[in-house]
C-alpha cells in the first residue's frame, strides 16, 4: 500500500531521527523538543510516595507549544 505525503513524512522524520542519534549529530537532535523528567509526588488521599519518569513532546507552531504525546512509566 502505497503511503500517503504526510505518512512518508513522518517516516522521513523518524529515519532522519535514527540517523541523527547513531551518528551524534546534536544539531539534528536540537530541532526535537523532548522533554524528559523524573516526578516525584505523593498521592492526596493514601499518602503513597510516586515517582514517574515522565516523557513530553512538543511541537512549535507559529509561536505557541503544542503537547502533542506525553508518556510516564512508574519507576
Amino acid at each position: 500500500m502505497a503511503q500517503s505525503g504526510n505518512e512518508a513524512a513522518v517516516s522521513a522524520a523518524v529515519e532522519a531521527l535514527r540517523k541523527a542519534m547513531i551518528a551524534g549529530d546534536r544539531s539534528a537532535l536540537d530541532k526535537i523538543a523532548m522533554v524528559r523528567h523524573v516526578f516525584h509526588g505523593t498521592r492526596r488521599k493514601e499518602g503513597d510516595k510516586v515517582k514517574l519518569y515522565t516523557l513530553l513532546i512538543w511541537l512549535q507552531q507559529q509561536d505557541q507549544w503544542k503537547l502533542l504525546a506525553r508518556q510516564a512509566a512508574k519507576l
